[in-house]
Formats: structure tokens, C-alpha cells, sequence
């Protein structure tokens, strides 16, 4: 993919999914123990759930926002150019936020991105009420903060994975 974007530096995300050029876009991760429900459902369903929750968020901010029904959707390489199943839309159809999942036996990540619409200060603070439910504050340990350091350096950022297909 990188002969397409020569001028950009380019990164595999670990969820997969189509080309997003992360230029001025709101990204965000959820991450889902096993031990929550959440993480019990089928993707797709999982998908459309957190996606609703972005979608009444934008809303509460004053975007028009819904969810894609399968007439909106096309294919496309980059992730942008049309949605999938259950993405955000606003006026026009344009999509505005997509995701990805990552599943293990431990739950899954979810990392989305919004585009399209510049989301306020407080935008985080809006999806988290309509997402999550709960929220509370989190610190990673010194341990983990280190061990996440060490493997961005030593795997993920190797042209190896970079450039894996």
C-alpha cells in the first residue's frame, strides 16, 4: 500500500481492516474484557452496538448521524470512500466513522475513526457515557507501560510488520 501513499508514512493497525488516511481524523480504541457481555455478542452485532453509541454522541453534539444500512454500502479499498454494514453516515450519506475488530479468548479491541466532522473538546466525555455506561479512571502500570514500549519498538514498528499484506 505504500506505492499508493508514497508521501505518507504508513502503518498496519493490529485490527486490520481497509486503508484509513489518519490526517485529521478522532480516533479512538475500546478496549473489551471477556468478561464483559459485550464481548459475548457477535462482531457485527458488537460493531453496531459501539457504532450507535457514536452515532447518539455525535448527535447529542449536534451532527446529524446514523447508522449505514446495507443499501449505503459499496465496496472500496480505502475505508473511507463508501461505508459498511452499520459505519456512522451524516447529510449526504458521508461516512463518518468506521472501525475494526481484533478478537482473542481474553475480548477484543475496537479502534475506530471519525472523519468528515470535527468532533468537540468534550466529544470523549459524550461517546463514553453512551458507550461504555461506566467509566472511572485507569492507569497502566509501570510494567505494562514498559513491556508496551519494548514490543512498539521492537515488533510493531519493524518494516517487517509494517509492510506485512
Amino acid at each position: 500500500m505504500r506505492d499508493r501513499f508514497p508521501d505518507l508514512p504508513c502503518v498496519r493497525r493490529w485490527t486490520g481492516g481497509g486503508i484509513v488516511a489518519h490526517l485529521d481524523d478522532w480516533t479512538f480504541a475500546l478496549l473489551v474484557p471477556s468478561s464483559e457481555a459485550l464481548a459475548s455478542v457477535r462482531p457485527i452485532q458488537a460493531y453496531q452496538l459501539i457504532h450507535s453509541g457514536v452515532a447518539a454522541a455525535l448527535t447529542k453534539v449536534g451532527c446529524a448521524a446514523r447508522l449505514a444500512e446495507s443499501f449505503h454500502c459499496a465496496d472500496g479499498l480505502a475505508c473511507f470512500t463508501s461505508p459498511v454494514l452499520h459505519d456512522v453516515i451524516g447529510v449526504g450519506d458521508r461516512k463518518l466513522c468506521g472501525g475494526a475488530q481484533r478478537r482473542t479468548r481474553r475480548g477484543f479491541l475496537h479502534q475506530g475513526s471519525i472523519q468528515n466532522v470535527k468532533p468537540p473538546q468534550n466529544f470523549a466525555r459524550h461517546l463514553l457515557e453512551l458507550v461504555a455506561g461506566k467509566a472511572g479512571a485507569f492507569s497502566l502500570s509501570t510494567t505494562t507501560v514498559a513491556r508496551a514500549k519494548a514490543l512498539a519498538a521492537n515488533k510493531y514498528a519493524s518494516k517487517a510488520w509494517l509492510e506485512r499484506a
